[in-house]
């Protein structure tokens, strides 16, 4: 579903002819946001190929990427074998070394700051859940758009609802809303899961 077509459906929901047409690409974003800050969706994620220099301690992020979670960081060895490396509060580090780092810090949204400083060039490769762009122009198209237009439409005129003050609107839209937001997240599941290999690490019983 493009853009323009969104707006169009919002407004025929409304069924207050075009009074609120000027202000629905206002709060369209803003029920975007809603869905990404409570929910975690697959077209979220970003992945980055890192290079660490010799002597660098730092890692800049793209800033024009507002991330809301780092899945994993890890480090590619001689070997091609990985090396994770943890997220640690900066408070508990008490001192810098040099050499291959086991733990990082970030600094604001968009600064990795390692534990140690890099004795040798490295590489490594990262894994982050990022908030999207709300598209502008009316032929333009977002992912919700397409896997969940109706839940993009009744959190949308719940916005609305909010703004024009209107009761009524809220009461008809609200059910609604929650469950599409249930099937939205159990699609989101089976696509995410759907046909990955799971494993279980098997320790065996000792005696004596």
């Amino acid at each position: 579903m493009q853009l323009q077509e969104f707006y169009s459906l919002v407004s025929t929901a409304l069924k207050r002819g075009t009074e609120l047409d000027s202000i629905i690409p206002q709060f369209a974003p803003l029920a975007c946001g809603w869905l990404e800050r409570n929910y975690t969706m697959k077209y979220m994620e970003s992945v980055r190929l890192l290079q660490v220099n010799t002597g660098d301690r730092t890692i800049e992020l793209q800033s024009n990427q507002q991330i809301k979670e780092i899945v994993f960081l890890r480090m590619i060895g001689t070997g091609g074998e990985y090396r994770y490396v943890s997220r640690r509060n900066p408070r508990d580090f008490t001192s810098v070394a040099r050499g291959p780092s086991d733990f990082y810090w970030l600094a604001g949204t968009s600064t990795i700051v390692l534990e140690n400083i890099a004795a040798a060039e490295e590489t490594g490769e990262a894994l982050f859940n990022c908030y999207s762009a709300w598209p502008k122009e009316p032929e333009e198209t977002h992912p919700l758009l397409s896997s969940a237009p109706d839940v993009m439409m009744y959190q949308t005129l719940l916005m609305l609802a909010a703004h024009a003050r209107d009761v009524r609107i809220a009461e008809a839209y609200i059910g609604l809303r929650n469950e599409g937001l249930n099937t939205l997240t159990r699609a989101e599941d089976e696509f995410r899961y759907g046909s990955v290999e799971q494993s279980m690490a098997y320790i065996p019983y000792q005696f004596g």
